[in-house]
């Protein structure tokens, strides 16, 4: 019930003040998954940009441009599903929350260029820190799970922006879709549909996952 809750919470706030930090941190999740794949597939990453509407752009060298391109919602929705999974057992809380800054601060460090990015990944990593390290692990877990919420939905609600800008009339839009069908010649609009199709599933999984997970935890304690 309380993740339903937050589902229903992060879903009906997506455009309100309270969520936009955690959206620019999911964008910078995105980003990081084009990164990521850019450098497992033998490419470099350039640089990555993140703005204040909400916008991203990572600049790759070399690497797989099909793994590279589909990687910003699978990645950004995977983590997403990781952090849902593992923080499951509330002990593990701030320990995530340690790592998730930790790579905040690293990966802003290497590869953010522009200002409004530096800064708010350096103030994003600190307050992750100041979570992990002064509250407890009540709230810690609650701060994750919210985090792990929005990054999971981000790759449904965001899909919305790219099923309308797939489309002739908005053929000036390029998102991740849209690069990929002037790559490979698909239409964007499948692409957006697949991965609909594909984050829908994974969204249930790591949400079914979790709640089994519960009364494992539960069962555990003497």
């Amino acid at each position: 019930m309380i993740l339903a809750g937050l589902f229903v919470a992060v879903w009906v706030g997506w455009d309100t003040p309270l969520v936009y930090p955690i959206k620019i941190f999911v964008v910078f999740l995105h980003e990081l998954g084009h990164a990521l794949a850019a450098l497992l597939t033998g490419g470099q990453v350039v640089s990555i940009q993140i703005f204040p509407d909400e916008g991203g752009l990572t600049t790759t060298r070399g690497g797989w441009p099909l793994v590279i391109l589909s990687a910003g919602y699978v990645g950004s929705l995977l983590l997403g599903g990781v952090l849902l999974y593992l923080s499951s057992r509330r002990t593990r809380t701030r320990w995530l929350l340690i790592v998730l800054g930790a790579l905040l601060a690293l990966s802003t460090l290497l590869f953010l260029r522009n200002v409004f990015a530096v800064l708010y990944g350096l103030l994003a990593a600190a307050a992750l820190f100041f979570s992990a390290y002064r509250f407890s692990p009540e709230v810690n877990f609650y701060v994750i799970r919210f985090i792990a919420v929005a990054s999971c939905l981000y790759a449904l609600l965001d899909m919305r922006s790219d099923l309308f800008t797939s489309t002739p009339a908005a053929a000036s839009v390029v998102n991740d879709a849209v690069a990929l069908s002037q790559l490979t010649g698909i239409p964007a609009l499948v692409w957006s549909v697949l991965w609909l199709v594909i984050s829908l599933i994974a969204v249930g999984y790591f949400f079914m996952a979790s709640i089994r997970r519960g009364p494992q935890q539960r069962s555990d304690k003497p």
